[in-house]
């Protein structure tokens, strides 16, 4: 192992390596997998390298867990083997999901829950006393996402875990393979974290009114001129403002549409869900609730409106996996015309934006007061729900 940066971050040291992940001394390792979690035997993938250093007894651990039972894209499990050494196996994705990523805007979800697996292994370390866990690039070696974009998220998830309450220390090493793409993860990290620095941002703030939206527009939406940066950040503030106008149509059906509805348990609210749900049900919203239709005209799927929202999904889909997208400008272009802050601000001033107490379940307030934020449906585990707070990345339970 040799090429190393090193940074602290409150708790957290982060180390960035350019070498083999099996080089760095650590505790705790983190494997990418299908959520079947059947470890591939090829020698150049993580989970092969696990089966020759600790044998096929890791496998059989695994299959004991998962009862032979393909899990949710998104699940985490963990193994141990000789050293007390404990090993992370990330399920982000599906094993139908083909390599290369597809083009299909439905199935674009890998990035994101690549970031929930980061947060969660950060989180069980911090929980089980582990002093230091090593990741590789997740998801950027057959699979086929963009290095650099992953290594953004990285840097961003890891901020995030050093400002959350924890006082425990925590070890992190990123482990970077090839040489020819040290230097770009290395300044697309640098560059997630000067993005968080205060500035003005290139284009005007949208300001809706709206808590959960307008705290994650100040605080994560990048300010950087940054083409790629710049466009991931406006995609996904779209896909937040879209689950936010999901979440005013389903409340405001009859009968009142739950979440967890036509998702299976354990399975993660993703983009493509959001949008499907969205469209099936913006043609039974009621005439006299002003928002619900506000909301239900963005996702009718005729005209502009959804050529324009199908056209912010593809873009996200194309950064994701390292493909030609548009350009920042004419994102937000679309992103403007889509949401149409005009009409939303005038709305606003005669009725105020449905919140928290009128969104439940769908939204809901974080029972920790030490770690304030409101939180929006993510997923169903077991008998309790799970709440992703989207401007500190922090998550929460309620039954």
């Amino acid at each position: 192992m040799y090429n190393q940066w090193t940074w602290q971050l409150g708790r957290v040291r982060l180390h960035l390596c350019h070498g083999d992940l099996f080089g760095i001394i650590a505790d705790a390792f983190v494997s990418s997998e299908q959520s079947d979690f059947w470890m591939a035997w090829n020698p150049s993938t993580i989970g092969g390298q696990i089966q020759r250093r600790w044998g096929y007894g890791v496998q059989e651990e695994l299959q004991r867990q998962t009862h032979g039972e393909t899990l949710p894209p998104g699940t985490v499990l963990e193994t141990g083997v000789d050293g007390g050494i404990t090993l992370f196996h990330a399920g982000f994705h599906h094993p139908s999901a083909p390599l290369g990523g597809r083009t299909d805007d439905r199935d674009t979800e890998h990035l994101q829950l690549i970031r929930r697996c980061v947060r969660d292994i950060l989180d069980r370390s911090s929980a089980k006393g582990i002093s230091s866990v090593a990741f590789p690039l997740v998801g950027c070696g057959l699979f086929g996402l963009d290095p650099s974009l992953l290594a953004y998220e990285f840097f961003h998830e890891v901020a995030l875990f050093s400002q959350g309450s924890g006082t425990r220390p925590l070890e992190v090493s990123l482990a970077v393979l090839d040489p020819q793409i040290t230097q770009k993860v290395l300044q697309a990290g640098v560059q997630a974290w000067a993005d968080q620095l205060p500035g003005a941002a290139p284009w005007k703030a949208f300001k809706l009114g709206v808590p959960l939206l307008d705290e994650f527009e100040q605080n994560q939406v990048v300010r950087t001129g940054h083409a790629e940066w710049g466009a991931w950040m406006l995609v996904r503030y779209a896909e937040l403002v879209s689950s936010y106008l999901l979440a005013v149509i389903a409340s405001s059906v009859m009968p009142r549409k739950m979440p967890e509805e036509g998702l299976p348990v354990g399975y993660p609210m993703t983009f493509g869900w959001v949008r499907s749900l969205a469209e099936s049900l913006a043609a039974h919203v009621a005439s006299d609730n002003p928002w619900a239709n506000v909301a239900a005209r963005r996702f009718r799927g005729v005209g502009e409106d959804g050529a324009m929202l199908r056209r912010l999904a593809e873009d996200r889909n194309n950064i994701a996996h390292g493909r030609q997208f548009r350009s920042g400008d004419a994102i937000r272009r679309d992103l403007e015309d889509w949401l149409r802050p005009g009409e939303w601000h005038e709305l606003a001033g005669q009725f105020a934006p449905p919140g928290v107490g009128e969104l439940y379940p769908w939204l809901a307030d974080n029972p920790m007061r030490s770690e304030a934020g409101v939180g929006i449906f993510e997923r169903r585990d077991g008998n309790k729900s799970r709440y992703l707070v989207p401007s500190s990345g922090g998550q929460f339970f309620l039954p």
